[in-house]
């Protein structure tokens, strides 16, 4: 995003339900109920291959300019430009591809020209990337684990911050430690 000034986030609405699912692959999201059998026409959160399939859709639509224009990871895009003439002009095209490939945005959730947005957990402005003080203070207050499972809970929370933590391997390898087999 180098020298970016100005930013748009552009949010999919019900992102994998947008995707058609082919006639010879429905029969794979089948399920039954008391009412009957059913197969989905479209395809649906939950299913182990979805947000491989909806990425892979995402990266072929903006195929070219991801990472060049804009950002994408599954439902949610980020638009950038050094000046208003440059973004608008990103901004437009990554539109029209959506567009061209029937993806509709949820407009409530779309941030248009912005100085400073938050993208995935993570403040982009001008001045660069920093974690969201939202996000990094849910790590400040996790309760201190008592078990395995909230132990790991909390090391992925707080490893998606790692790039902002110096030395976190280091800071982390007491905790890491724990995990081990035969640790009380």
């Amino acid at each position: 995003m180098g020298q970016a000034r100005y930013f748009s986030t552009l949010d999919l609405a019900a992102g994998f339900h947008q995707i058609p699912v082919k006639e010879e692959d429905k029969c794979k999201t089948a399920f039954s109920t008391p009412l009957g059998h059913y197969e989905y026409n479209r395809l649906p959160f939950g299913v182990k291959g979805g947000p491989a399939t909806f990425q892979r859709l995402m990266n072929s639509v903006l195929a070219g300019i991801q990472g060049l224009k804009c950002f994408v990871y599954l439902d949610d895009i980020v638009v950038f430009g050094k000046n208003l003439e440059e973004h608008n002009e990103r901004l437009k095209e990554v539109l029209q591809r959506l567009k061209e490939a029937n993806l509709r945005l949820q407009p409530d959730k779309c941030n248009f020209l912005k100085k400073e947005v938050i993208y995935l957990g993570h403040v982009i402005s001008e001045k660069g990337v920093k974690a969201d003080p939202a996000k990094t203070d849910a790590v400040r207050k996790f309760p201190i684990p008592k078990e395995v499972k909230l132990l790991m809970s909390f090391l992925g929370l707080a490893s998606y911050y790692r790039k902002f933590i110096k030395d976190f391997a280091k800071v982390a390898k007491p905790l890491t430690e724990l995990l081990k087999k035969g640790v009380p």
